[in-house]
């Protein structure tokens, strides 16, 4: 996730989008150095191939989360329905889960959830950033071609 933050931080650095002490945290070098990854920019075919490999791994890590809240869902409500079922059948009576021991387990799993969606919301952000950036790059490039062809 660092790496794709650092891409999209990048090419924002490169656009003159952010201050250099902006990302200085992730990437010393172009604050203390200039601009040394202007060379590998300057072309926009590698712009867009850098922003479209990032987009690719942004979608599926946002797969990934959307699988992994989708489960963390599953196994809240098994729990529920398995204390539940216990309680029922008098399985739990003097044994098994506690009330105690399912707040418990409920809320780590609730935490887990929590967690996900804080993660998958900043990978849509920056999943629509590099969109942005796709978008912007490609716009001037027709542009160019489209100026150099007359």
């Amino acid at each position: 996730m660092i790496q794709l933050f650092e891409n999209i931080n990048e090419v924002e650095y490169l656009k003159g989008l952010v201050r250099p002490d902006f990302i200085s945290f992730s990437r010393p070098r172009l604050a203390s150095e200039g601009r040394p990854g202007e060379k590998e920019h300057e072309d926009s075919d590698r712009l867009l191939r850098l922003l479209s490999t990032t987009q690719v791994e942004i979608s599926l890590g946002i797969g990934i989360l959307d699988s992994s809240l989708r489960l963390g869902v599953f196994c809240r409500e098994a729990v529920t329905v398995v204390y539940r079922a216990g309680e029922e059948t008098g399985i739990f009576i003097g044994g098994g889960l506690r009330l105690g021991e399912r707040e418990m387990v409920l809320g780590r799993i609730r935490g887990v959830i929590s967690r996900c969606q804080s993660v998958r919301e900043r990978f849509a952000e920056m999943g629509d950033r590099a969109m942005a950036h796709i978008g912007q790059v490609s716009g001037v490039e027709r542009r160019l071609r489209r100026y150099f062809r007359r």
